[in-house]
């Protein structure tokens, strides 16, 4: 919520603010405008269209003094187009000189600066306080002197109003509120570094200011898309946002010549309002574009906003905004694609034109719910997987045609199948939907992709791995493709060249947890347990809260004979992700130690548990392990290959096998799955 011009005048003022707080910013342009200032305000609703989006864009970049009003309104709400209209700002104010008086923040209640959530460069000015928009002459009087240098006056008029050189104008200034003790700063760096931003820190501080390093390591095609930022009232909403991201990042992906970052990376910057953020994720991603956008909805009304940005400096390169009913949210999608490569001046061929061109349904409901269903599935957990299944039961019901939803099912069942149903009948269904997928589209890669891992699942080796690999001649940047490619590989031992898929995976998408996780795993099992545990940290400080980045390093420790902290880091994993599975870890580690009595209390749990649901046979292997029970460990294991169970998949390569590779009954089992070559 913002302003609109009744003149074309370059010494205006912008009021910008937060349409709850209309009234208070009322009395303070009527103040304003009685001094003879002229301001540019109104309380309507935003009128949208990319005519209207213009004229606010040409009024910060033509006003002269910009004034942010700031309120516990602006500071309780993360979104918003005034947001917008705050960082537009403050890009404009770097191009200015320090004398320039342009940013001018007013906060009309209590809200301190220290802790307002805000461009950085409006606290590097002096802040004014009107409470509730109450302005005085004194206040009137100090914009106008201001606005002086405008209105002709000798430059040696008031600049720019820096906290070292001025004192707040206002009686109701206190200048505690104007400090930030050192103490708080250093709290402010710990709950970073807390939060899993310690890599901000430590990589950008040096970078500030800079730009040469970006423009030198940055592909001149290239482009990172930030989550469209849900700006309706209902949360629920949300994955209306999260859906035009990931679809904008799965079609620009199959543009040959421009790289695209994937999606975990994209999702890693989701919510942040940091300043200066487009160079940011330039020096992060190592792109020279941005896409970044918002979506509102209200009843079947759609706004969507998208803009295309230069990171070097800021440039707008497009920008457009779409007021449509929610069944043209595909059209959409199309339209802001074509939009997106025009701009880049990127040269398509046939096939790049197809993509761009081709819809996966018509249908916009069930497009709907198939958004609904990744939204649910990417989220991880056992909870989630529930719901995305779902959903794309419904969007299938909808459109039988449906081929990505049909994927969408079979992935669910591969990530999350073997511990909720028996792996058995988990990859027998997951390849039956992947198959669905192909017979409708019989090129589309994530259906190969699909199926390969359901084959490979079922520990049909070759397989498994003519799907993945026809799925990346199809999509080579399909980064999960290339990721469980290198799984594959590596369970037949084969770990330079797995090494070099899982590379390929983490250059598609660098701030991914699963692939450094996942690249950390590989290394184990090549018995390179230090190059494993700094890949593990690495995922960490990607999301401290991805429990198998620790349960990876529980097991480096285990054979670096640090068994208490192994158990330390088995322990996080289950207060992280409090499922059966992890079991195995933590009783292996107290049967090591000579804890016996709780290890065997894990397998009594696991009895009891096994009496109301599916439970994994793969825990009890490690726990008799750990005991010394070879017999009774290859019992289980016998029952982990009837039930397909992903513990059999590591049999070949993994160390805590090591004990009894050498036992007769241990080398048929490894024949039976077919990874005794």
């Amino acid at each position: 919520m913002s302003v609109s011009p009744t003149t074309s005048s370059s010494g205006a003022v912008f009021l910008s603010y937060a349409r709850e707080d209309s009234a208070a910013v009322q009395r303070v342009a009527g103040a304003l405008r009685a001094a003879g200032v002229e301001v540019w305000f109104d309380q309507n609703e935003l009128v949208g269209g990319d005519a209207w989006d213009a004229k606010i864009r040409h009024q910060i970049a033509s006003c002269a003094l910009f004034v942010p009003v700031l309120s516990a309104t602006t500071q309780a709400r993360r979104e918003g187009y005034f947001r917008l209209e705050w960082r537009l700002a403050a890009q404009r104010s770097h191009m200015m000189s320090e004398r320039t008086a342009f940013l001018f923040p007013v906060v009309i209640d209590a809200t301190r600066d220290a802790e307002a959530d805000v461009p950085v460069e409006f606290k590097a000015v002096q802040w004014t306080r009107l409470a509730e928009g109450a302005s005085t002459p004194q206040f009137c009087e100090h914009v106008a002197r201001l606005l002086a240098p405008v209105r002709g006056a000798p430059a040696s008029s008031p600049a720019v109003p820096r906290k070292a050189d001025v004192t707040p104008p206002m009686s109701h200034a206190r200048g505690a509120d104007r400090r930030i003790p050192a103490a708080v700063w250093i709290a402010a760096v710990v709950l970073v570094i807390s939060l899993g931003g310690g890599w901000w820190w430590r990589s950008d501080r040096a970078g500030v200011g800079t730009r040469a390093p970006l423009a030198e390591k940055t592909a001149e095609k290239s482009i990172a898309v930030l989550p469209f930022v849900n700006l309706g009232a209902d949360k629920g909403d949300e994955y209306l946002g999260d859906g035009m991201t990931e679809e904008l990042l799965n079609v620009l992906a199959k543009v040959k010549g421009l790289r695209v970052p994937g999606r975990s990376s994209s999702f890693a910057f989701k919510g942040r309002t940091d300043e200066d953020i487009f160079r940011k994720v330039g020096e992060k991603l190592h792109v020279g574009t941005v896409l970044e956008g918002s979506v509102r909805k209200t009843g079947n009304k759609l706004r969507i906003t998208a803009q295309l940005i230069n990171v070097a400096d800021g440039y707008h390169l497009w920008s457009e905004t779409y007021d449509r009913e929610m069944t043209d949210l595909l059209a959409i999608q199309e339209e802001v694609s074509l939009q997106v490569v025009k701009a880049l001046r990127v040269t398509l061929g046939v096939e790049e034109s197809r993509v761009l061109t081709k819809r996966a349904t018509v249908n916009p409901e069930a497009h709907r719910l198939y958004l609904l269903g990744r939204y649910h599935f990417a989220r991880g957990n056992f909870s989630s997987s529930t719901s995305a299944d779902r959903y794309f039961n419904e969007a299938i019901k909808l459109d039988p045609d449906y081929a990505l939803a049909y994927c969408g099912l079979a992935d669910n069942l591969g990530f999350f199948g073997g511990n909720l149903i028996a792996g058995r009948e988990a990859w027998a269904r997951q390849k039956e939907l992947a198959e669905k997928a192909l017979k409708v589209e019989p090129d589309l890669a994530e259906a190969h992709f699909s199926l390969g891992l359901a084959l490979a699942d079922q520990s049909d080796w070759r397989g498994g791995e003519r799907g993945i690999r026809r799925a990346l001649e199809l999509n080579p940047k399909l980064a999960l493709a290339h990721d469980q490619l290198a799984w594959l590989l590596t369970i037949h031992g084969k770990f330079d060249e797995a090494l070099q898929h899982s590379n390929q995976a983490v250059e598609l998408d660098p701030l991914s947890p699963l692939f450094r996780v996942d690249r950390a795993w590989w290394l184990y099992h090549a018995r390179r347990f230090d190059e494993a545990s700094a890949e593990a940290r690495k995922a960490i400080e990607l999301d401290q809260g991805f429990a198998t980045a620790y349960a990876n390093l529980g097991w480096c420790l285990v054979w670096k004979q640090d068994l208490a902290g192994a158990l330390a880091m088995f322990q996080k994993v289950k207060s992280l992700d409090p499922v059966p599975w992890w079991d195995g870890s933590v009783g292996y580690v107290y049967a090591a130690t000579g804890e016996r009595a709780k290890a065997n209390q894990l397998l009594s749990d696991l009895d009891e548990l096994a009496k109301g649901r599916y439970v994994s046979p793969g825990p009890r292997v490690g726990i008799y392990l750990g005991l010394g029970e070879n017999e009774k460990a290859m019992d289980w294991l016998e029952k982990c290959i009837e039930d397909q169970d992903g513990t059999c998949w590591n049999l070949k390569v993994d160390p805590g096998y090591d004990g009894v590779r050498h036992l007769p009954r241990f080398q048929a089992m490894l024949k039976k799955v077919g990874l005794d070559r």
